[in-house]
């Protein structure tokens, strides 16, 4: 294929390269909760959907009209 015909290879990386360890783990955990709670992160605002206009969220994230995550509400 064309990539393999270059030598060109995905890798990716697995958790435990980073956090090799449970307390590693817990650690990142409690640092990147903290930094969303104290608004390091940004202002972090979903688009929500309800479950019956799944059609209309996919075909306004093809668009490009949402940024973020989308959540489909039941």
């Amino acid at each position: 294929n064309y990539l393999s015909k270059r030598q060109i290879r995905l890798v990716r990386p697995a958790l435990q390269q980073y956090l090799p360890d449970m307390h590693s783990r817990e650690l990142a955990t409690r640092e990147l909760f903290d930094a969303w709670r104290d608004g390091s992160l940004g202002t972090i605002t979903p688009t929500i959907y309800a479950l019956k206009d799944a059609a209309v969220a996919h075909r306004d994230l093809e668009e490009g009209k949402t940024t973020g995550s989308i959540i489909l509400h039941p």
